[in-house]
């Protein structure tokens, strides 16, 4: 069975998978032929991981590893607002503060899946 290896983690996967089996980058797009065009080539140079993806950043924030991180950004961002915003609220004699739920429980969900992109049980 032929096999293409990827260019982030070096895993062997079939040629009939679009992303990588154990980091989820996008797999080179070569056809059938085995070469990549020119306009393929000049698509991968200029940033692009083929003429119709978009950027290599959009394949990094899909993959676990990026998944991760944009997790970990999303749940800290909503718990330095929650801390902040019962500090304030304490420090004035009490109030109403925001609990951000949401972008916690976001950050949490994307990290898990993040974790999840590398395992085999996916």
């Amino acid at each position: 069975m032929s096999s293409t290896t990827c260019r982030q983690c070096g895993r062997q996967n079939s040629l009939a998978r679009q992303r990588c089996k154990r980091c989820g980058a996008l797999l080179e797009d070569v056809p059938p032929g085995g070469q990549a065009t020119t306009s393929q080539r000049d698509a991968q140079r200029a940033g692009l991981s083929s003429l119709t993806d978009g950027p290599v950043w959009f394949t990094l924030a899909t993959s676990g590893t990026g998944l991760f991180a944009l997790g970990a950004v999303l749940f800290l961002g909503g718990l330095a607002m929650t801390v902040g915003g019962y500090w304030l609220a304490a420090n004035q004699g009490g109030g109403r503060y925001i609990l951000w739920i949401g972008a916690m429980l976001g950050g949490v969900i994307l990290m898990l899946r993040g974790l999840g992109a590398g395992s085999r049980w996916r």
